[in-house]
Formats: C-alpha cells, sequence, structure tokens
C-alpha cells in the first residue's frame, strides 16, 4: 500500500493525491486503507516516512564508517522519484503547513538528530573537538549532498569517490571549526 501511495504521489502530487487511487493500485478496498490511514495526510505521511528511513549505524566502527554509512544512506534515498516528491512537499508546504510540519519533525528532524548524535559520540570518544554545533554540522551535510543530487544532471546519485571527498571536507571543516576564533 505505502508503494501505491508513493506511485500516486509522485505521479500526481498532494492536490491530487487521492486514497481511492491508491486502494485500487493496491488491490485493496478504500474502508480498509482508511482503517489504516483515517485520512488522506496521515497516508501520505507515513509514506514519507517510509521512503525516508535512514540507515543504522555501527557505532563501534568509528566516525568515518558511521558518516560512510549515513551518507551512503542518504544518496540512496534521494533517488528521482523521492526528490520529486520531497520538492513537491516543499513547494506545497504553504497549501499544506499541517502536513510539511508533521514532515519536518517525523523526518527531517529525526534524521538531523541521528546524525547529530554520530556526531556527539565522536566528541565523547575524543574523535572530535568539543565546541562543534553537532546539528549545524548534521545540517551541512545533508544539505550539501541533497543540494549537489537535485543539481546533478539527470539526478544522478553521488559517486563514492564524490562521497569520500563530502566526507574528507567535513571532517575538515568541523575540526577547523572547533578552534577557538583567536586561534585560527
Amino acid at each position: 500500500m505505502l508503494e501505491a501511495a508513493t506511485q500516486e504521489l509522485a505521479e500526481k502530487g498532494f492536490e491530487a493525491f487521492s486514497v481511492r487511487s491508491v486502494a485500487r493500485r493496491s488491490g485493496v478496498s478504500r474502508p480498509s486503507l482508511l482503517l489504516r490511514w483515517p485520512d488522506k495526510d496521515s497516508l501520505i505521511l507515513e509514506t514519507l516516512a517510509s521512503i525516508s528511513e535512514w540507515p543504522s549505524t555501527d557505532p563501534a566502527g568509528g566516525l568515518l564508517d558511521e558518516l560512510s554509512t549515513l551518507v551512503r544512506g542518504i544518496v540512496n534515498l534521494l533517488d528521482p522519484t523521492t526528490i520529486a516528491i520531497q520538492m513537491r512537499l516543499i513547494a506545497d508546504a504553504s497549501s499544506h503547513p499541517q502536513l510539511f510540519a508533521a514532515f519536518q519533525h517525523k523526518v527531517m528532524s529525526s534524521a538531523g538528530h541521528q546524525l547529530a548524535d554520530v556526531l556527539e559520540r565522536a566528541i565523547a570518544r575524543g574523535e572530535l573537538a568539543d565546541g562543534i554545533d553537532c546539528r549545524w554540522a548534521a545540517d551541512a551535510l545533508v544539505g550539501v549532498v541533497f543540494l549537489r543530487t537535485i543539481a546533478s544532471p539527470e539526478l544522478r546519485p553521488l559517486s563514492a569517490a564524490a562521497q569520500r571527498r563530502l566526507i574528507d571536507s567535513m571532517m575538515s571543516t568541523v575540526r577547523e571549526g572547533a578552534r577557538p576564533l583567536s586561534a585560527q
């Protein structure tokens, strides 16, 4: 059902999204669909969450392994269908403020917190210095991956080499940013 809802969102967007059409696509009755999702927005939100699941990381692997896993996961999440849906949601945010706020809370914030947690664990292990704004660094990393993907021809995912360069640049930036301004 979520796959059918994903197709519906990708093809029709939020305004034309239809629970009836999702039921038809998935081969279930509309009342059966409504038993699980009482309204269109709850189905849309769960669909967005299902296509935006972040990978789990292994804290024992160290910061570079965790960052590599997360960046690879972000890249995998940014397929053309998912990007199209996210761009539509952003464009329709003013028409669907509650849905957008729920998406921000359920998907965007939790993802940012997960990445910030990775950076905070690295600080606790001594891999990064205290004083790093972990939430800023997390947002910056996700933002760069997203922007580089949507700016690429045909929405091509970042190559493994580009992912490594991005992680290296981020590491250099957060290490540099942890120094007091007077030392820079």
